[in-house]
């Protein structure tokens, strides 16, 4: 596994595609804060909690691009057939693969976090908000981006081509992205109020509006950068953990089954 990993980063950072997207992300907190500092008056001074998410805002169009650009280069440039001829195991391939595209997108997240600190907190000050509140956000907006990587993985190696699997890829993570960002901004217009909360939290499958808001992978991003992650971090863990698990054991079973002459 080492073996495979050592070449698939150094592909991966000199993949130009990833390290523009790399770069477009991390300055999406620079653009929020540069936003704010012309919009807000002397009574809303104040740290900007969150600032650091706010790159799930474009994360996944982000991944989209990298991940079916990097895995479809893999394909055309017949990469996975010769370690495959090299005596790697296609499972070893498969998940060296994923372990290397799934760091380069938690390494955006991060790259959002130095960027929005960097340029927020001299500003505005340090984040004010509880410590467990911030870890509960890392850790969604990780499950969330884990999601979005290891549905593209899958896509990437059903569609070998890489414009066919970027084309197919970019399609669909849009419809899921304003698919919730539709849905949230409808649920939620009214802000988060405690009372709104726990009416949402308690809806059931028969409001399916409310139900779409909880477990949409993007409505749930959308969540995170409002500050709501706590109240949702059962349907936000199980809805990506169990998808991506999913994803990663279709995606292994299509590649071990997967022509690659």
């Amino acid at each position: 596994m080492i073996n495979l990993l050592r070449p698939g980063y150094t592909k991966l950072f000199r993949n130009r595609v990833y390290l523009i997207c790399l770069i477009i992300v991390s300055l999406a907190p620079v653009l929020i804060t540069l936003t704010n500092i012309s919009g807000r008056n002397g009574n809303q001074a104040g740290p900007l909690n969150g600032i650091c998410d706010t790159g799930l805002n474009i994360i996944w169009m982000a991944i989209s691009f990298f991940v079916s650009v990097f895995i479809g280069k893999e394909y055309d440039e017949k990469t996975v057939r010769n370690k495959i001829i090299a005596g790697h195991s296609r499972a070893a391939i498969y998940f060296s693969d994923l372990i290397v595209v799934l760091s380069g997108a938690l390494l955006m997240q991060l790259a959002c976090f130095v960027t929005g600190t960097t340029v927020s907190v001299p500003i505005f000050g340090m984040y004010d908000e509880p410590l467990i509140s911030f870890i509960i956000s890392e850790i969604s907006a990780a499950c969330i981006i884990t999601f979005y990587t290891t549905l593209v993985m899958m896509i990437s190696t059903v569609i070998s081509s890489k414009i066919y699997a970027q084309s197919v890829s970019m399609v669909l993570v849009m419809i899921i992205a304003m698919a919730g960002t539709i849905i949230f901004e409808s649920v939620s217009k009214n802000g988060f109020s405690p009372e709104q909360i726990a009416a949402i939290s308690a809806a059931g499958t028969e409001n399916m509006k409310a139900f779409i808001f909880k477990y949409e992978p993007q409505s749930q991003a959308m969540i995170v950068l409002s500050g709501g992650a706590a109240d949702f971090l059962p349907e936000i863990l199980f809805t990506n953990i169990v998808s991506s698990a999913v994803f990663t054991l279709a995606g292994a079973l299509i590649f071990r089954k997967k022509d690659l002459n």
